[in-house]
């Protein structure tokens, strides 16, 4: 005589393997595993009202990673706040050449161009819902002001956009 089949026991190994599968499509999928990044951080002077975590990070155009974190950090002794906004920079997609050999050293190779002029600024990602983005460019007239408040990420920093600065002489 032939054993009965448990359909319990199948249907529970069904379900097992439905969710395993679904685990490492998600897990697999969004490439941010194999990703190599490196954090730097951004101190803006004036409002972040339209950033969010997620927001892209373009040099000239190009998207080179994505906002991770925003922080307010408030010190009720002076009654001062600072806003870390911290970045992630894909490592794969931005390196420089220094007489013809690529520096794959990400923290050496930004404090290098801050030096020639590297800023952040906020630009508009949408008109229509306001949402913002960061920009990062060549001003080399422009004053680096580092704010130095998280000495273990390296900071880039910024500059108000062309909106603001008019904002400010028409105020």
């Amino acid at each position: 005589m032939a054993k009965q089949v448990n359909t319990t026991m199948i249907g529970g190994f069904v379900v097992i393997a439905f969710f395993l599968l679904a685990a490492s499509v998600v897990i697999l999928g969004s490439g941010r595993l194999f990703k190599q990044t490196t954090s730097f951080v951004l101190y803006f002077d004036n409002s972040i009202k339209g950033l969010s975590v997620g927001a892209p990070v373009s040099l000239q155009g190009v998207q080179i990673g994505s906002v991770t974190s925003i922080v307010i950090h408030a010190n009720h002794q002076n009654l001062t706040m600072h806003i870390p906004v911290i970045i992630e920079v894909q490592e794969d997609r931005f390196y420089v050449e220094d007489k013809g050999t690529p520096q794959r050293d990400p923290k050496e190779t930004v404090e290098k161009l801050v030096a020639k002029g590297l800023r952040a600024v906020l630009s508009m990602q949408s008109l229509i819902t306001g949402q913002l983005m960061i920009e990062l460019d060549y001003y080399p007239d422009s004053p680096a002001d580092l704010k130095n408040h998280t000495p273990e990420v390296t900071e880039i920093p910024t500059i108000p956009s062309t909106t603001e600065r008019l904002f400010q002489s028409l105020q």
